[in-house]
């Protein structure tokens, strides 16, 4: 039924089943039903234009890249975003462009704008570019702050360390806003995440370097 309606749906996209019915009527002396000619005009449309589920197949593979976001907070203190762009990979050279129009479309002359973002090498290096500068390049940002997502480095952190308990205690340490307890708190994490590497350590067949939690949060990430 669909290959004998296939020139007049796609001629007139508005063609209705009720008119599918009555052509089918005038042409076979048959009447058939409503879903019948509601699924006929269907698969006249996937036969031209592919199912709507084989276009998330081809998406990833025709418009390949990654895109990068800004995202603030306004005065109603509800996220709103600022700013994205596609690129072709997300890296040091990627995040800077991006960044570098973010600072002169978005931020423009606001000083001491402080950056949250999760700990890809790539926007690491970027942004200590711009507050440090690169060889002969000077530093055109040098006032932005930087601060890590709680989420994303717990996440890094479960990854890692793979312990509820430690987890909790991270959760904690982020929290704090007394220096004495945030102290407390890291040197405990210090402790349990050295003896839980070691126990690790002498359990497994491969031997592993043993790191505490200041030292882990320390390490250079992977771009």
């Amino acid at each position: 039924m669909a290959n004998e309606m296939y020139g007049r749906i796609l001629d007139n996209p508005h063609f209705e089943p009720k008119q599918i019915i009555r052509e089918i009527e005038l042409e076979h002396k048959y009447t058939i039903s409503y879903a019948k000619a509601w699924r006929a005009k269907q698969n006249v449309f996937e036969m031209r234009f592919g199912t709507y589920e084989d276009s998330y197949d081809n998406l990833c593979r025709k418009y390949k890249g990654t895109i990068l976001t800004a995202i603030g907070v306004d005065g109603n203190n509800q996220v709103l975003p600022v700013a994205f762009a596609f690129v072709e990979n997300e890296n040091t050279d990627s995040w800077y462009w991006f960044l570098e129009r973010v600072k002169a479309q978005v931020v423009c002359s606001r000083s001491n704008v402080c950056l949250i973002s999760d700990r890809h090498a790539g926007i690491l290096e970027a942004i200590d570019k711009f507050q440090h500068g690169s060889g002969a390049s000077p530093a055109i940002w040098p006032d932005v702050h930087h601060r890590w997502c709680m989420r994303h480095l717990a996440a890094n952190f479960h990854d890692k360390f793979k312990n509820k308990d430690l987890m909790d205690l991270l959760k904690r340490l982020c929290s704090q806003n007394q220096q004495r307890k945030f102290n407390a708190i890291w040197k405990l994490l210090d402790e349990l995440t050295a003896k839980q590497q070691a126990a690790d350590s002498s359990a497994s067949s491969t031997a592993r370097t043993s790191k505490p939690f200041s030292e882990w949060i320390q390490d250079k990430p992977k771009e």
